[in-house]
């Protein structure tokens, strides 16, 4: 709808303002967080978006950092650290759906993404592998003592079973339509994790 010489001032525009307003909060570790964010985000553009894997996980570290960033506005960038790691999981997870069920386009667009170069059964079996390392690793901050009970019980049942689901549908079938369906499900699944976290400081 809007040219490409319009979403770049846009964007730069955006940058710019984003980047205005870190500088003027003066915090040096939210300026560095900032700055490694702007560069990710560049970079990714340019180069890292059409790399195997290396795109989709610099995609997760931007939207985990978001957390730490949020954290250090209050004082404390530790306590970001486990929303942090959860949500690079589940982004990473996800990003790896989305390029399965775009490998159409992504190869009439040139694009060497994972299930591109190493086939649908090769991103298949990373999404399972590190579908299975996010469900354990969801139960870590319950045993390290940095969230409670209520935490766990909305990690078991409205966090970790979709996952589960997720690796079982995936192994089965992992046709475009159904990774946009499970793409959909880690998305919504996301907030649970969220609303878990929460509940977790009681």
């Amino acid at each position: 709808m809007i040219s490409r010489k319009s979403a770049l001032i846009w964007a730069i525009l955006l940058f710019a303002a984003g980047s205005i307003l870190g500088l003027l909060y003066g915090d040096p570790q939210l300026i560095l967080m900032m700055m490694v964010a702007l560069i990710l985000l560049v970079t990714y553009s340019l180069w890292f978006k059409h790399w195997p894997l290396v795109g989709n996980v610099v995609v997760a570290l931007i939207l985990g950092m978001a957390f730490l960033f949020s954290a250090t506005l209050f004082g404390d960038w530790t306590k970001g650290l486990p929303p942090a790691l959860l949500a690079f999981g589940f982004n990473f997870i996800r990003e790896i759906v989305k390029d399965m069920q775009d490998v159409a386009g992504d190869v009439a667009a040139g694009a060497r993404t994972l299930p591109i170069k190493y086939g649908l059964k090769g991103a298949r079996n990373v999404v399972v592998v590190a579908t299975a390392l996010l469900i354990v690793s969801t139960v870590l901050p319950y045993q390290l003592n940095v969230y409670g009970k209520y935490y766990l019980g909305v990690v078991i049942f409205l966090v970790d079973l979709p996952l589960v689901y997720v690796m079982m549908a995936i192994w089965r079938d992992y046709s475009s339509r159904r990774c946009a369906l499970l793409a959909r499900i880690l998305k919504g699944d996301v907030f649970f994790g969220l609303l878990a976290i929460y509940l977790g400081k009681f």
